[in-house]
């Protein structure tokens, strides 16, 4: 009878543990799920596609010649196959400190010459890309319909996954579109986030976000 009270809260232990797996998955499904609804009110719905037209087939052979068969090469042996190599993949890089990521307006003679933001996307080959502060409220934007709405979204997003993720910095997604999601830097006491649609996989996240850095100060340095 005395180790009854030990077996209740042991098994109440192991239901509240229970408990919080459940909800923590939820919660990543939801996440996930918002920012891939995110992306797909940024680039709007696809373009129909016209059908292509089948080529004729092709005339069978009138040569009357009958085919020879040549015999087969003999395979080789187990022991003279070469071994596959493994690929051996990077790891990623690790999130910089805040406080490398302050955004200084730029000084003369530092201009990259981006006069906007459809210029650095065409060059990662971005098909649309959004800037935002962590209260929702979009910076700057390219081929992005109803950035109000999307910035809230992403906003939202990111506030979900910091409270399972104190130091989230980065996120991407390889599905039927390339999304990237991750911090910018700071201006002032704002953090600057950016989500990303299209783009090759030539362009990492710390490539992408130099970019948007330079963007960003040449943007601040003609305002000051």
């Amino acid at each position: 009878m005395d180790g009854l009270p030990f077996i209740s809260e042991l098994s109440f232990l192991i239901l509240l543990i229970v408990i919080l797996a459940v909800v923590s998955i939820a919660l990543s499904v939801a996440s996930l799920l918002l920012v891939r609804s995110a992306a797909r009110k940024m680039v709007g719905p696809p373009r129909p596609v016209a059908p292509s037209v089948a080529a004729p087939p092709a005339p069978p052979p009138t040569s009357s010649r009958p085919a020879v068969s040549k015999p087969a090469a003999p395979r080789p042996s187990v022991a003279t196959k070469p071994a596959a190599k493994a690929e051996v993949k990077p790891a990623p890089p690790p999130p910089r400190p805040l406080e490398s990521l302050e955004i200084k307006p730029a000084e003369a003679g530092e201009e990259f010459g981006f006069a906007s933001l459809e210029e650095v996307a065409s060059m990662l080959g971005l098909k649309s890309v959004i800037l935002l502060n962590q209260s929702g409220i979009p910076i700057d934007s390219y081929n992005v319909g109803e950035d109000d709405r999307v910035a809230a979204s992403v906003a939202d997003f990111i506030s979900l996954v910091r409270r399972l993720n104190p130091g989230f910095s980065y996120m991407v997604s390889e599905g039927e579109e390339r999304v990237m999601l991750f911090l910018v830097g700071r201006i002032g006491e704002s953090e600057v986030y950016a989500l990303t649609v299209g783009g090759g996989s030539e362009f990492g996240v710390e490539e992408v976000r130099d970019l948007l850095r330079a963007y960003l100060s040449e943007s601040l340095g003609r305002f000051k």
